[in-house]
């Protein structure tokens, strides 16, 4: 069943809906605010400042998913975090849910290697570790949990500085970070499945001192699937800063200026699109060879059509037979250089760089810390996870 998050019970959220009064008496109605790019990040930020009076110009192409005859292919990984858009969409005037449909994938990975599948249940440790123990052996379960317990000790030290704030070096955690290293694993196959994890950061798959907490945060807040991609995901964005008035176009007068530009590495892509398909494709499917690696991206379209997004080793050819379409579109070189840090200030106090992950919950996040460092706040970001 589709979940929509409109069940939530309405007051954990803080409505922060403003009277003309309020706006004037922030001291910033009417600045003028100027976007360069149309990422999630300048976008949300756009409409969040427009609910406190701020006029917001945003100059650049809004790109959603990528149409070819009759399939449409997702071009963004997956959410996690969804509260990061709840919030958004609650505190610019609409319940995620009434936007737009999400759901939980289930199950959250197939992966497949030459001898085994292992499938990773949505949202349930448990289920895991048992899928684990199964196919790989009792140590091999004690192994990954034992990896999530220290990831979700370090998540909890790390989380505020490192993921939701601006990072500095006089607010951070050193004791945790220090005990931020690379982790080490015995059993190959649990090499290959965290090295996995990587690709959320925008990094090659490999092992990085990052990986366990990305398989933490997706394990425990759940790996999620919106109803017509990240393009319906934008265009709901995009109508929330247009009706707080949000201008698409350039502007040469403005008060702040925000550099939101920095695109991220994006590997070469073959979009494949199947009809006729006997059986049902997972939303996620990893399969590892012996030197390469290739990841699929399902959606569902009908009963036996799906549209594919395959990166890695683009040579798969599982679903060669049912294809309709088939083309490779070449990858990106990016400005960004996928650290996990946020940074969002600059020397000068009304201009601003963002840079963040290249997930849709980081965008969303530093969407709301470059809106609160416009007004001249600090806070971080009000959703709860």
């Amino acid at each position: 069943m589709p979940f929509s998050f409109h069940i939530y019970p309405p007051d954990i959220w803080v409505n922060l809906k403003l009277n003309k009064s309020q706006q004037v008496a922030s001291g910033k109605a009417g600045k003028r605010v100027y976007f360069e790019g149309t990422g999630i990040a300048a976008l949300t930020a756009a409409a969040r400042l427009g609910k406190f009076g701020y006029e917001t110009f945003v100059n650049g192409r809004i790109t959603g998913n990528t149409k070819i005859e009759d399939f449409e292919f997702d071009n963004a990984p997956l959410l996690t975090l969804p509260a990061v858009f709840r919030d958004f969409f609650q505190k610019t005037g609409k319940h995620f849910g009434q936007e737009l449909e999400v759901k939980p994938t289930e199950p959250s990975f197939v992966f497949h290697f030459p001898d085994l599948k292992i499938e990773f249940a949505n949202l349930s440790r448990n289920e895991r570790l048992a899928e684990i123990e199964q196919k790989l052996g009792r140590e091999a379960a004690k192994e990954w949990d034992a990896l999530l317990k220290e990831a979700d000790y370090l998540w909890g030290g790390l989380r505020e500085n490192y993921v939701e704030c601006e990072f500095s070096y006089l607010r951070a955690n050193l004791p945790t970070y220090i005990r931020l290293r690379t982790p080490r694993l015995k059993h190959p196959y649990l090499q290959a499945i965290l090295g996995h994890y990587a690709t959320y950061l925008g990094y090659p798959a490999g092992i990085y001192k990052w990986s366990h907490l990305v398989a933490f945060v997706e394990e425990s807040f759940g790996i999620w699937q919106i109803t017509g991609g990240t393009g319906a995901l934008l265009k709901a964005i995009e109508e929330r800063a247009s009706l707080l008035g949000t201008n698409f176009e350039g502007v040469t007068n403005f008060d702040f200026y925000i550099d939101s530009t920095e695109v991220h590495n994006a590997p070469s892509r073959r979009l494949i699109g199947i009809d006729k398909y006997p059986g049902e494709i997972p939303v996620r499917s990893i399969y590892f060879g012996r030197e390469q690696t290739t990841d699929i991206y399902a959606t569902k379209l009908a009963n036996g059509k799906y549209s594919l997004v395959m990166t890695g080793d683009l040579t798969l050819s599982d679903y060669d037979q049912y294809s309709v379409i088939d083309q490779i579109r070449g990858g990106i070189t990016g400005s960004a250089d996928n650290q996990l840090l946020t940074r969002i200030r600059t020397s000068n106090k009304n201009r601003f760089k963002v840079k963040h992950l290249d997930t849709l919950a980081h965008a969303g996040i530093c969407g709301e810390l470059l809106a609160n460092a416009v007004r001249g706040i600090k806070n971080r970001p009000s959703h709860e996870h």
